[in-house]
């Protein structure tokens, strides 16, 4: 496990920026074996300023060894035993000298380890998917190259090269012993790999061999000249002293402003080459914390139930480790220009890019033109319309050029303080390291919590007994279909497209005016089954407060435990898949009575379908690249934005949207598998409530392909494009277009039920109600009257009715009415008292109807309208929230 995390943490990142390199190198070249060796000259040029340090650190340890073994050869003559130790460590003290130092000669070596590591891993997994590659003469380089006669000559090359660089790089003969020991382990132990790993590493050698080569004829031939400027070397600081200091003073005096930004190195004392250097730093540490870890643990911590557990110590340790290699990578990149008239300027601009990250992070995270929030994540992707990421128009640019004045303003501000600046960064990335820290910690925790519990879900899923659930009667039937967010006028536009589909709902009553009661799943269901009294707007009269989830979780239950009972008690046998949010994990099954969960018939949907849904099981997907996308989108302006989220989809990422179409496939395989499981088995009536996510987004499935999960979905919505406003066809995106394709689907696969229930003689002894619990923001009747924008939140509700032995064409019923006119639908005829009664037996005259709109998860009510005739039309809509609230505050 702990080999699993530093791999992912040191590693993969690594490994994946070189099989990038790789990749490119191989598409130019048309030759894997030539674009290995580019790979390593690459590397090795990437790594040369670290080369030289590590070998000026090398070298000054000799020197310093040497003076110490000159002094030690002399104490030696004079004292022995304790007295020779003491006086030795009493040197090594004094000298800032440890024994251990003599591993500074190995520092090239150590830093082509992970280079290397990285490479094994890459070429591993290259040769699992590509099978035999040749180069030249050697056949597969998947295999040791056994050139000279069975023997493998690469080893010998790399030896070989290894042996002249350490002979050539010192004369020193420890060294020389010790180089040579180490260019033996690694032909023993390099002998049977790949040849492909050995082109790597000989071709490293015979680049470090030149190196040495170079550094020695530069050594010989280099001349020293006097300078006007003395340098002090202390460690790593150093300070740089002109001969006309009192000048230089002069100069800032005058040109202040100019030099703050401006000022050449040289013109830098130590104290200020130091806190320039810093800042840059901690600039770079920053912002690579926000984008690697901060905001992407901040994001997976607020929803763990949409990642797979089995990833998560990857997933984290990989951001870990991007956060860890880019930060090595700027800091290093940047270092170049430490000692050079561009330090003060590259610092003011990582400065300025820091503030304006900062701000768009922390307080522009929405789209601040429209005023409207990107939306919930729904598995990595985004639940807002198109028209919020698109390219920013001049507004969204204008908002981009003011920040970056802010940020221009700021760091020039900060540039007077610096000490205190350098404080601030240090703070706020103890700040970042924290608050990642505790996400982590929540991240760790409940994984394994949620997987024990999806482990038991899907045992439970798979083992609950769903004989009954499909099992009707030839006598009595009463079924109520719930499907999750189907836009109400989408039914409509799917009979226009699709004429002989109406042909099937014989007897069916369409209400093309219906309003949901609320916005949200959890709010709606229960009003539904119970009635307007469960509704958001009459639990608010009734506790005399705005409800949360509490009250409204509590009413819910009571709404679906009334049906259920009232059915039972008339002798119906009452199954009831999915009755959110009321929670009945713990419900005993009484005599029946029974209650179902999930998606029960996943598992044969896959098994049928296993050929065509292969693809969403080739990769797992981990959303590494979506999380950082999602880091870097958070930290940057608008105009960057629309380049990181593309069409519904995270730029260099196909993992959402494969995790997109697996959420698809589960969700519609109950509706879909109708007709392998329905039976006439049961002796008795029977009241089936189900409701079904096959039409709640994420959408996805393709009608021409049998309405399966496909990546190359042809959408239906292209056969409304000609009656659509621009304004709605500007606001879609895939998300809200496939909406509409799972639509399509779930109509297809209700009428192909009917058509079963004509077949096997119950479709007239059937009392049938289609319902949604509410829309979504993808309405086309709503936009085309009010320049594509929706009314309310999620507002149009699915409302279809089926009365017993009801015959002849779909009737389209304008009337106003609400989805939870359903629950007195359902009722009538029953003979039951106390519940909700018909609206259609008494409609009353200048109906108005109440829709509530609230913030997701109840956190707060937004708005409350009072709706009368069209629907679709503004001005029938009034705001009454203030009203409300105000004859609430009265009750208390």
């Amino acid at each position: 496990m702990i080999s699993d995390i530093l791999y992912f943490i040191c590693i993969y990142p690594l490994e994946t920026i070189l099989k990038f390199v790789l990749d490119i190198l191989n598409h130019y070249t048309h030759s894997f074996g030539l674009s290995i060796i580019l790979l390593s000259v690459f590397v090795n040029l990437f790594l040369l300023k670290l080369f030289y340090l590590a070998d000026r650190g090398a070298v000054r340890h000799n020197i310093i060894k040497q003076r110490l073994d000159k002094k030690i050869k002399e104490f030696k003559s004079v004292f022995k035993g304790g007295e020779l130790y003491a006086y030795i460590r009493t040197l090594y003290r004094q000298n800032n000298y440890h024994p251990i130092f003599a591993l500074k000669a190995l520092g090239g070596l150590a830093l082509q380890v992970p280079f290397f590591i990285a490479v094994v891993f890459l070429l591993q997994v290259h040769f699992e998917s590509t099978g035999q590659i040749s180069f030249g003469i050697i056949k597969d380089l998947n295999q040791p190259d056994s050139l000279l006669f069975g023997i493998n000559l690469l080893p010998l090359l790399m030896t070989f090269f290894t042996l002249l660089n350490v002979f050539v790089s010192s004369k020193d003969r420890g060294a020389r012993i010790q180089g040579t020991l180490i260019a033996l382990v690694f032909l023993v132990l390099l002998y049977q790999m790949p040849s492909a790993l050995l082109l790597y590493w000989t071709t490293s050698m015979v680049f470090a061999f030149l190196r040495s080569v170079f550094a020695v004829f530069v050594k010989n031939n280099q001349k020293y000249k006097d300078t006007t400027l003395s340098i002090a070397t202390n460690n790593d600081n150093f300070a740089i002293k002109t001969q006309d200091s009192k000048a230089l003073g002069n100069i800032r005096g005058k040109y202040n402003l100019f030099l703050k930004i401006f000022t050449p190195f040289v013109l830098l004392d130590s104290r200020e080459y130091i806190l320039y250097r810093n800042i840059s730093i901690f600039i770079i540490l920053d912002l690579c914390l926000m984008a690697f870890v901060y905001n992407p643990y901040l994001i997976y911590a607020s929803d763990i139930s949409q990642f797979d557990a089995q990833l998560m110590l990857k997933t984290l340790g990989v951001l870990l480790g991007c956060f860890l290699l880019c930060s090595f990578l700027l800091i290093y990149f940047t270092s170049f220009f430490y000692k050079t008239r561009l330090l003060k300027i590259g610092v003011f601009g990582i400065g300025v890019i820091f503030f304006i990250a900062v701000v768009y992070n922390f307080f522009l995270d929405f789209n601040i033109i429209k005023n409207e929030s990107y939306g919930a994540l729904d598995h990595m992707l985004f639940m807002a319309q198109r028209e919020v990421f698109n390219e920013p128009k001049y507004g969204l640019i204008l908002v981009d050029f003011c920040c970056g004045i802010l940020g221009i303003i700021l760091m020039l501000i900060a540039l007077r303080y610096k000490a205190f600046f350098l404080k601030i960064l240090k703070i706020f990335a103890v700040f970042l390291v924290l608050f990642s820290l505790f996400s982590a910690f929540k991240i760790i925790t409940h994984t394994e919590k949620k997987f024990t519990q999806n482990t038991k879900q899907n045992q439970e899923e798979q083992t609950q007994d769903v004989t009954n659930l499909l099992s009707f009667s030839k006598e009595k039937n009463v079924l109520f279909l719930v499907l999750d967010a189907f836009t109400n006028s989408h039914f409509g536009e799917i009979l226009e497209l699709y004429p002989e589909v109406a042909q099937h709902f014989s007897g069916f009553t369409y209400f093309n005016n219906t309003i949901s009661t609320s916005s949200f799943t959890y709010l709606t269901t229960s009003p539904l089954v119970g009635g307007m009294d469960y509704s958001v707007y009459e639990l608010m009269q009734k506790y005399h407060q705005v409800v949360g989830t509490d009250i409204i979780f509590k009413e819910a239950k009571i709404a679906f435990e009334n049906v259920a009972r009232n059915f039972a008690k008339n002798h119906y046998k009452v199954d009831i898949l999915n009755p959110e949010p009321a929670d009945f994990k713990n419900w005993k099954t009484k005599e029946g009575i029974q209650f179902y969960e999930g998606t029960p018939y996943k598992e044969h949907f896959y098994k049928k379908h296993a050929k065509e849904l292969e693809f969403l099981f080739a990769t797992k997907t981990d959303f590494i690249v979506e999380l950082i996308n999602y880091g870097l989108f958070k930290i940057s302006p608008y105009s960057f934005r629309a380049k990181l989220y593309i069409d519904y989809g995270w730029r260099f990422s196909q993992s959402a949207k494969i995790k997109q179409f697996k959420i698809v496939a589960d969700q519609a395989s109950d509706v879909l598998s109708f007709l392998d499981f329905a039976n006439t088995n049961q002796k008795q009536p029977t009241f089936k409530y189900i409701k079904s996510m096959i039409t709640h987004p994420p959408g996805g499935l393709d009608v021409k392909r049998g309405c399966l999960p496909s990546l190359e979905i042809q959408t239906e919505v292209e056969k409304l494009k000609h009656k659509m406003p621009m304004a709605y066809l500007f606001g879609l995106n895939s998300y809200m277009t496939y909406h509409f394709d799972n639509e399509v689907c779930a109509i297809f696969a209700v009428a192909d039920f009917l058509k079963w229930m004509v077949k096997n003689g119950i479709y007239d002894q059937t009392k049938i109600i289609i319902a949604s619990d509410h829309g979504l923001y993808d309405s086309y009747k709503q936009m085309q009257a009010n320049h594509g924008k929706e009314l309310g939140r999620h507002s149009e509700s699915l409302l279809l009715f089926k009365d017993f032995g009801a015959k002849g064409a779909i009737v389209f019923d304008s009337r106003l009415m609400s989805n939870a006119d359903a629950a007195g639908l359902l009722y009538d005829g029953i003979n039951l008292k106390n519940t909700p009664e018909n609206i259609l037996k008494n409609y009353p005259k200048d109906r108005k109807i109440i829709h509530t709109q609230m913030h997701a998860f109840a956190r707060g009510l937004e708005k409350i309208y009072e709706i009368k005739e069209d629907s679709s039309v503004l001005k029938n809509w009034k705001d009454i929230t203030e009203e409300t609230l105000k004859n609430l505050k009265k009750k208390e």
